[in-house]
């Protein structure tokens, strides 16, 4: 899916993973920009602060590949209450799942 596909499909009104999985890639793009910068600005010119700049660029690294690792989360927590809503209202499967689903979705936000 293209970007632009992507932000049609985000402003659509269909049932789909949107907010933690957006805000996490968004996140990581941030991530991404900051480790851009310091990478730059550990080449010629900064030698003094070269051990500087490469300590911020890994640590924007990690931090990128924390939020693309939580998109992928929130993602897989998104769709298991989609089937646990998906399941006959009455049953205690629904419930069972229903439960956890909302309980796991609550321990990966906070």
């Amino acid at each position: 899916m293209d970007l632009v596909a992507f932000a049609d499909e985000t402003a659509s009104g269909k049932s789909c993973t949107r907010g933690g999985s957006i805000s996490a890639y968004v996140g990581s793009l941030g991530a991404s920009l900051a480790t851009m910068v310091a990478n730059l600005s550990s080449q010629k010119g900064w030698d003094d602060r070269w051990k500087e700049f490469s300590d911020w660029a890994e640590k924007g690294q990690a931090a990128k590949d924390e939020l693309i690792r939580l998109v992928d989360q929130d993602t897989a927590a998104f769709n298991k209450i989609m089937t646990a809503f998906s399941l006959p209202k009455s049953t205690e499967e629904r419930k069972n799942n229903s439960h956890t689903s909302h309980t796991r979705c609550n321990q990966i936000c906070y």
